[in-house]
């Protein structure tokens, strides 16, 4: 409302900021920047199509960007121009892909050559998933009413093409499950999951992920830069990783197959499937160790997968997701712990375990939770600490892991552990966002930022002594404890070409010491940020010219 004609800025029920426009006549327009032309093209497509959309992105940013100021928004009309543009380079691709798969020329694809497609353009699908797809397409009536087989001419490929992206070639069984998982995650019902949240749901998976790890993915996937996956985001992530376990299975199946048959022996087919577990490298080089302490941290004996005589590629692909199965449900026990982290909270399970019961008391539970230097020292720390208990307790059970009350078993231990650092990392993202905010770093960069910091330290942490920065002593390493020294830092800017030296020196330490709120001034990953922040503004040591980064 108002009188007068103009722009300015206005920020819509997400937090975003959009432009609104005042016509000569009063009325207000509002209109999308420029900038988030990528996220409305990828909700909309979904993420298949994202880099079409980045790609228009980048065309709208390098034409409306003038010298009087930033790049215009776009309203709703225009909006739709775009989007018709992306349609239209759908429509292409479709076309290029239907005659490069029809190898004889005659205006059709029979099975076998949608098949084929479907691989070259990412989707390794079995022949259910296909012909699934195939009978939505009949259902939904957008078959030649004359055919009776699977042959699709252009317009029924066009519309199969339409269902594969909609569903990344998952069946509707597949879609599901990824669904029930996505809802159990998503715990504060916003329609989107954190990186928090990401990482016990990987953890739920079968994956041994580290928060560090998890921001660096969610970075490739989040292609709005919300910092949290969309539900067919996290579809997209899942058919990546469908096509990288595929793709480890056609190898292995090549590795040990006869010669030139298409098929494996019983015994090769048990040396593929135990080459397939040694995937976990920290597995096999800890099992025998952990299983000295604890036999129930064994994942899959291969031996004990019942395998016929002579096996197909389709039946090994069968077994390894046997393999998988079994793997996903002894790791969801772990709660995502590492066999070495397992075997330490073991350790101090005994401990605690006055007498050797088997099980700890809820006041020996609470001993161990000092131990580790977690708050207990108000009456309401310690109601918090029972109500997670009693969440970790019904964890387990789902797992199957059972104990009474008062008497908490290890495994059930191990499921309040991860709540109990799940905190902590929600407190360390809270902290890194921040920071990534204040300093105006896109996801994209922040994750970029994390790498460098995470393999620094872990290449640095040997070098530690016992009086070693970290915050908090115990078993496992969270996100917190996670610093870089002074030395490190200086150690790290000479391997990137940086010469810091005499007022250099001096200038940084003094950053350092203004960032860090840490006993001995080590840098966490969110100080990281705000000193990378600094550098690039005051270009220190010309570290844009020699790093490129700007």
């Amino acid at each position: 409302e108002g009188e007068g004609e103009g722009e300015e800025s206005k920020e819509d029920g997400a937090g975003k900021e959009n432009k609104v426009k005042k016509t000569p006549s009063g009325n207000v327009i509002v209109m999308l920047p420029a900038s988030r032309l990528t996220a409305l093209l990828t909700k909309f497509f979904g993420p298949a199509h994202a880099k079409k959309a980045a790609a228009l992105s980048q065309e709208l940013l390098e034409r409306s960007t003038t010298e009087e100021g930033p790049p215009l928004g776009l309203t709703v009309s225009e909006a739709l121009v775009w989007a018709r543009r992306l349609r239209d380079k759908e429509f292409d691709d479709f076309r290029n892909a239907f005659e490069a798969a029809d190898k004889s020329r005659d205006n059709v694809v029979d099975f076998d050559e949608l098949k084929e497609l479907c691989k070259q353009l990412g989707f390794s699908l079995t022949d259910h998933a296909i012909q699934e797809m195939i009978d939505k397409v009949k259902q939904r009536g957008e078959w030649p009413a004359d055919r009776h087989d699977n042959v699709l001419d252009y317009d029924a490929f066009v519309h199969f093409m339409r269902v594969l992206h909609q569903t990344d070639g998952f069946t509707d069984k597949e879609m599901e499950e990824i669904e029930t998982t996505f809802r159990k995650f998503d715990t504060d019902n916003s329609e989107d999951i954190d990186v928090v949240e990401l990482n016990d749901m990987l953890h739920y998976l079968g994956y041994q992920t580290k928060m560090s790890e998890v921001m660096v993915l969610l970075s490739r996937l989040d292609y709005n830069d919300s910092r949290t996956l969309s539900f067919r985001e996290l579809v997209r992530f899942m058919r990546l990783h469908r096509e990288g376990q595929y793709r480890a299975t056609e190898a292995l199946f090549a590795k040990y197959k006869e010669g030139g048959k298409p098929v494996l022996t019983e015994d090769k087919a048990r040396m593929a499937l135990a080459d397939l577990e040694s995937g976990d490298k920290e597995a096999v080089t800890k099992k025998a160790e952990v299983d000295t302490e604890n036999p129930d941290v064994y994942i899959v004996n291969v031996e004990d997968i019942s395998i016929p005589p002579k096996v197909n590629f389709d039946e090994f692909v069968g077994l390894a997701e046997k393999v998988r199965t079994v793997r996903m449900l002894e790791l969801r026990r772990r709660a995502g712990f590492s066999p070495s982290e397992i075997l330490r909270f073991q350790l101090l399970f005994n401990d605690h375990d006055m007498g050797r019961k088997g099980y700890l008391s809820n006041e020996e539970v609470t001993r161990l939770v000092g131990t580790l230097g977690f708050p207990l020292q108000t009456v309401q720390d310690q109601q918090k600490l029972m109500v997670q208990l009693r969440a970790a307790i019904a964890t387990a059970a789902e797992n199957g892991i059972t104990c009474q009350e008062g008497q908490v078993v290890f495994w059930v231990m191990v499921q309040f552990l991860r709540g109990l650092y799940r905190k902590d990392e929600r407190k360390a993202l809270k902290k890194v966002s921040k920071a990534a905010d204040d300093c105006h770093f896109k996801q994209v960069e922040v994750a970029e930022f994390q790498e460098v910091f995470s393999s620094w330290y872990e290449q640095e942490k040997s070098k530690y002594s016992d009086n070693s920065p970290t915050r908090r002593s115990g078993p496992l390493e969270d996100e917190e404890s996670k610093v870089l020294t002074r030395s490190s830092l200086l150690r790290l800017f000479k391997n990137l070409g940086l010469q810091v030296e005499g007022q250099s020196k001096t200038m940084l330490d003094d950053q350092v010491s203004h960032l860090s709120q840490h006993p001995l001034k080590a840098v966490d990953f969110a100080d990281f940020l705000r000193l990378m922040r600094w550098m690039l503004d005051t270009d220190f040591c010309q570290i844009t010219t020699v790093v490129g980064i700007s």
